[in-house]
């Protein structure tokens, strides 16, 4: 299920929850705010021992999942969150179209690991996804954090399928007057209408910006 930011939003404080989520993007503030909301709903007062966030290649897929499922002797639940992994990056720039293509389609037929995600770290996360799927809430959550995804990857297919991926891209400007009344509704303010036309013709976009005024 691919969603936007406030869609999103919804889904996590309504539920139910998935055992993955994809957050990517470039608004920073968006994905942030997201973990931060799906952090208390899903782990409450134990966030301090539940919560674990690790640089995308400091791990690759594989220990990734093992180190999620490897369980955790302080809190019942463990949500893991995967910052910036190279395997759900785009290509890097220079390389070919068809280079790009081979590599996709390689990684689709699984007969090879250029892509770069490894065959078997793909299999636990798929077999990750039917075990906790079956529960409610699933046991373990597992957040891979982007600023950018290709999209044509199998594992984005794979969490899509299977889990929840948020599209936080810079918001246009009716979102964005959407996200300012809300984020005055959470302060429980209302904000006046010219206040709201200043906001917006100011010129920044800087949403951590805009949340300090």
């Amino acid at each position: 299920m691919n969603l936007n930011y406030f869609e999103a939003r919804k889904k996590i404080k309504c539920g139910p929850l998935f055992p993955a989520y994809l957050f990517y993007g470039e608004e920073t503030f968006l994905s942030k705010d997201l973990l931060q909301l799906l952090t208390a709903t899903y782990l409450g007062e134990d966030s301090s021992f539940g919560l674990e966030k690790v640089e995308g290649d400091a791990l690759n897929l594989s220990e990734a999942m093992q180190r999620l499922t490897g369980g955790n002797l302080f809190a019942p639940r463990q949500l893991l969150v995967v910052e910036r992994p190279s395997y759900l990056a785009p290509p890097r720039p220079g390389r070919t179209e068809a280079t790009r293509d081979r590599e996709t389609s390689e990684e689709a037929e699984d007969t090879g690991q250029s892509a770069p995600v490894e065959k078997e770290g793909l299999e636990q996360l798929e077999r990750f996804l039917a075990r906790e799927s079956a529960a409610a809430p699933p046991q373990n959550i597992i957040v891979f954090v982007c600023p950018a995804v290709d999209r044509r990857k199998k594992i984005f297919k794979l969490i899509s399928s299977k889990g929840l991926t948020v599209d936080c891209s810079p918001l246009n400007r009716e979102d964005l007057a959407r996200w300012i009344r809300e984020r005055a509704a959470l302060s429980g303010k209302t904000i006046a209408r010219d206040a709201l036309e200043q906001l917006l013709w100011s010129g920044s976009g800087d949403l951590w910006h805009l949340a300090n005024e």
